[in-house]
This record gives C-alpha cells, sequence and structure tokens, in this order.
C-alpha cells in the first residue's frame, strides 16, 4: 500500500514539473512573437537607448548574413547562460564562506579576495560608462571618444581635462571661439589683453583659462589695470604705502633701468580651478572661491581664450557671487587712477613714479575710463584726507 501511494506522489511530481516547462516553453514562444511583432515598435528604441544595438554593431554580433547573426547570438545566449551558472556557483561558495569564516577577520579577508574576481569587472564597467556619459559632449561617438584620449593621453590631468572641457564647448556652442597664447612666444599679447581697465567689474567676463606648466594647475585669469612695477598692488600681502606702491618701489633700488626692463613680471588675479562632473557633463569648478592668487603670467604658462556663451556665463556668475574676487579687482581700478595722485610730489619714489606714469601709457581703456570711476576715487581721497594723509589734503585743497 506505502508503494503504491509513493508512485501515485512520484507520478504527480513528474507531470507537475512536465506541466511547468511546457508552460515555460509557451511563455519563451510568445514572449519571442512579442519581440518580433513589437520589435520597432518597443524594443530596438529601449536596446538603442542603453547602447546594446551600437555594442551588437561594432563586436560584430549582427551580420549581414541572417544565418550568422543567429549562430551568433544563440552563441552568446550559451555563454551567457554558463556565466550565470558561474555566478550561481559563486554565490553558493561565498555563501558557505560567510557561513563558516564570516565571523573572524581571517575569513572577512578570504571573502574579500574571492569577491574581488567578480567585483572588478563591475567597478571598470562602472567607471567606463560614467567616462563615457560625461564625455559624450567632447566626443559624441565612441570613436571621436577613443580618438581624443589617444590625442591627449601625454598630457598632465589638469591639462588633458581642460582639452575635454573646449571640446565639449566646440561640440554644443555655436558662438565658441578659440585662441591660444603660450607665455613664451606670446608673453606680449597676453599682457596687452590682460593690463587693461574694465568698464564694469560687476559685468566682467573677460578672462583666460591658464595651464600652468610648472605645478599642474588651471587657473582663471582675470585683467589688471596696473602697470608691471605695480602690478602686484591688488594683493592684500603688500602693506607698505598706498596699496603697497612703496614695497615694489624698493625692489628698484640700486638698479638701473635695464636691469628692472629684465627682472620685472606682470601678474594677475587668478582663482585656482578645476575641469569636474555632474555627472551628465562636464563642468568648470572653483578649487578654493575665497582663494584670489597673484599670477605671475611670465612662467611656464599655456592661455585660452575662449569665446563661449555658456563659459561667458560660468565667469559672470562666479564674478558677481565672488565678493573677494570682486573687491581684488576694484582695489587694482582704484589703485591705478590713485597710486600716481598719491606719489606725483614724493621725492623717495620719483623714479618709480616715472616708471609708474610711462607704462600706464600702454594701459588699454585707462584714460577713456577714468569718468566712470570719478566719483569713487574722490570718495577714497576724502577719506584719505580725513585720516591725515598728506598727499589727499593737498589734492583736497587744489580741488577747493
Amino acid at each position: 500500500m506505502l508503494t503504491d501511494l509513493l508512485w501515485f506522489w512520484e507520478a504527480k511530481m513528474q507531470y507537475e514539473r512536465q506541466k511547468a516547462q511546457g508552460l515555460a516553453g509557451l511563455m519563451s514562444i510568445l514572449a519571442v512573437l512579442l519581440v518580433i511583432w513589437k520589435w520597432e515598435e518597443w524594443f530596438y528604441p529601449f536596446f538603442n537607448k542603453i547602447g546594446f544595438i551600437g555594442l551588437a554593431e561594432r563586436t560584430g554580433l549582427v551580420s549581414d548574413l541572417s544565418i550568422l547573426t543567429v549562430i551568433n547570438i544563440i552563441a552568446i545566449i550559451f555563454l551567457l547562460s554558463i556565466f550565470i551558472a558561474a555566478i550561481c556557483f559563486a554565490v553558493v561558495v561565498i555563501g558557505v564562506l560567510l557561513l563558516l569564516f564570516g565571523a573572524s577577520k581571517i575569513g572577512q579577508t578570504i571573502i574579500v579576495i574571492a569577491l574581488l574576481p567578480i567585483l572588478i569587472p563591475f567597478y571598470i564597467f562602472q567607471r567606463n560608462k560614467i567616462n563615457k556619459n560625461v564625455m559624450k559632449g567632447a566626443a559624441p561617438s565612441y570613436k571621436d571618444l577613443k580618438n581624443l584620449k589617444k590625442k591627449y593621453k601625454n598630457l598632465h590631468q589638469n591639462d588633458k581635462m581642460l582639452r575635454f572641457y573646449l571640446e565639449q564647448m566646440k561640440n554644443t556652442d555655436d558662438h565658441f571661439n578659440l585662441l591660444k597664447w603660450d607665455s613664451v612666444t606670446s608673453y606680449e599679447e597676453v599682457k596687452a589683453y590682460l593690463n587693461k581697465v574694465l568698464p564694469s567689474i560687476k559685468d566682467n567676463t573677460d578672462f583666460l583659462f591658464a595651464y600652468h606648466k610648472g605645478n599642474n594647475k588651471l587657473y582663471l585669469a582675470f585683467p589688471n589695470p596696473l602697470p608691471k612695477i605695480a602690478s602686484t598692488c591688488f594683493s592684500s600681502e603688500r602693506t607698505y604705502g598706498l596699496y603697497g606702491f612703496e614695497s615694489c618701489c624698493y625692489n628698484l633700488l640700486g638698479y638701473s633701468d635695464d636691469y628692472y626692463k629684465f627682472k620685472s613680471d606682470y601678474s594677475v588675479p587668478a582663482l585656482e580651478c578645476t575641469i569636474g562632473s555632474n555627472g551628465e557633463e562636464l563642468t568648470l569648478e572653483l578649487t578654493n572661491p575665497g582663494d584670489v592668487q597673484s599670477l605671475d603670467i611670465s612662467g611656464s604658462i599655456d592661455f585660452y581664450k575662449v569665446h563661449s556663451t555658456s563659459i561667458k556665463e560660468r565667469i559672470r556668475k562666479i564674478s558677481n557671487t565672488n565678493m573677494r574676487l570682486f573687491n581684488i579687482l576694484n582695489r587694482a581700478h582704484m589703485a591705478f587712477y590713485l597710486i600716481p595722485i598719491a606719489y606725483k610730489n614724493d621725492m623717495n619714489f620719483k623714479k618709480g613714479f616715472d616708471i609708474y606714469v610711462e607704462e600706464s601709457k600702454h594701459v588699454l581703456n585707462g584714460d577713456i575710463l577714468e569718468p566712470i570711476y570719478k566719483a569713487d576715487i574722490e570718495s577714497i581721497i576724502i577719506d584719505h584726507a580725513k585720516s591725515g594723509s598728506s598727499w589727499a589734503k593737498v589734492w583736497f585743497l587744489k580741488v577747493e
């Protein structure tokens, strides 16, 4: 009796298994028919969006001969089945390891080592996926991206990222224009571009990207109207005299004019920056927004004068919201007009004053835009007169 019951139970189990297999086969056939029926409407757009179609074309999975395409797909399915089976086996092994060794440090180390072969491919895939996403503006196709990486492979990281960023601007901005200078052959051109008075500091959008080869850093360089002899007066580190002008003049004592012309360098306000990513595109980021540096443009530097609507908006936002940058640019403009007034009759700094006046003749917009700053200049002179500065009192009396 017991034997008969067991036979009937086994027969029932066989029926259930065959039924399940038949149902699974039927569902597979229906799924294939659904894919064929709705391929153009549903499935092709989906696979194309996730990149499967492009991958299939690049790897040769799709062929002009239909039979080869079918064989390739069957081979891929077979390999995937083996891979999934291997993963399942690995999961079982990992589960055993977790049960046996999970409570000890040695066991945890063994588990980490066992997981590495599985995790590394996923890590590489995810990293490449992120790189591909953020580079899509710089290189619309996989082939373009490969060529760009090959073209810039020998550059330092910051220089390389800047080149990718400029490529992105070229591909996404119809108004993009680029002019490259280097400090060796184009020093005077760079200086002429930066050595100017701005009509409005708040609306300033004039800038250069400066890649410093010596320290592998990237900067935004802003215009500075101060002549070469006093170009560092915008920096608060200069403490002697009005805007630190006397500190600059001390460098001239005991030297000839030829020595000065050879040694003197020109500096501009600069913000260190990097090229980052927001997950979709490359973006311009400030390393330390409050740290405005004095950048000597005579160093080993590549300059990129960029005209781009998107970058211009980014720079305008930086200029308007970064009060430290605004104050330093304002300090430089006030110093440009006030230094000659303060030291005109000071014989102690006559040599420095004469050089300053001569260099000021080459500052772009210096005389033309002076009326814009006139009210602010007079207000500052009055404050100095009230504080007892003799030069300010003399100017104030002459005005009266």
